[in-house]
């Protein structure tokens, strides 16, 4: 990479944002990564996407150690098999995109056995293709593997699998947000009622200070006429 990219990186990618989960670096001139470039990547240690499609890519020399890799995608450049092999850092990938290089052998990809959760792999447009039954091999020598090219061992296309994927999403988000909704107008029914009850409840209680007071007040007023009979001669008399 260049000095000037160095810096558009720094800018894309600040570092008051290494919780970030994708680094896209598509369409730039990269070639090569520099140490300086690995060193500054490897600080955002929770990427799980790393996109360098149409860099002009050669080489994989310095790539960033990213321990939470679980896709990469280098389409369109000019890697060799050779070059493939350096992806052994990251044994997490479960999709690779590698379309279109100049990957020759199935030996070139013999890497990929030891990735035991890797499930998706696009080879397209790479001389591999025309290997006979290339595949077959290649499903054989990558036990994990559900997606080549695009396809499955059936040949069913993976953009109906995304869109059952999507389907299933969506209805899971409804059926969330159903229950987020039943969940809500049971909690505004509790809270209602229990309003209701503490309502009942201040009721009673003023109720019961309101008897408990005029009691008093006739206690008091009883209290002060038998007083006053007492200290009143006319009334004595009368009592008497």
């Amino acid at each position: 990479m260049s000095k000037k990219f160095f810096e558009q990186l720094k800018k894309k990618y600040p570092l008051d944002k290494k919780d970030t989960k994708e680094i896209i670096l598509d369409t730039y001139q990269i070639k090569e990564i520099t140490e300086e470039e690995q060193k500054y990547l490897e600080q955002f240690e929770n990427v799980q996407t790393f996109s360098l499609n149409n860099t002009q890519l050669k080489s994989l020399n310095n790539l960033p150690g990213f321990p939470n890799l679980t896709k990469i995608e280098l389409s369109d450049n000019y890697l060799s098999g050779e070059e493939i092999s350096k992806l052994k850092i990251y044994q997490k990938l479960k999709k690779i995109r590698i379309a279109n290089n100049k990957i020759k052998n199935l030996n070139d990809i013999k890497i990929f056995s030891n990735f035991k959760e890797l499930t998706f792999l696009d080879l397209s447009e790479n001389p591999i293709n025309s290997i006979f039954d290339y595949k077959r091999e290649i499903f054989r020598i990558i036990p994990s593997l559900n997606f080549l090219d695009m396809e499955d061992k059936e040949g069913k296309n993976y953009s109906d699998y995304e869109e059952e994927e999507d389907e299933n999403e969506e209805k899971e988000f409804e059926e969330e947000e159903e229950k987020d909704e039943e969940s809500f107008i049971i909690n505004e029914k509790e809270e209602n009622e229990n309003e209701e009850e503490e309502k009942e409840e201040n009721e009673e209680e003023e109720k019961e200070d309101k008897e408990i007071k005029d009691n008093k007040k006739v206690k008091r007023d009883n209290d002060d006429i038998n007083d006053e009979d007492i200290h009143n001669p006319e009334k004595k008399r009368k009592l008497k």
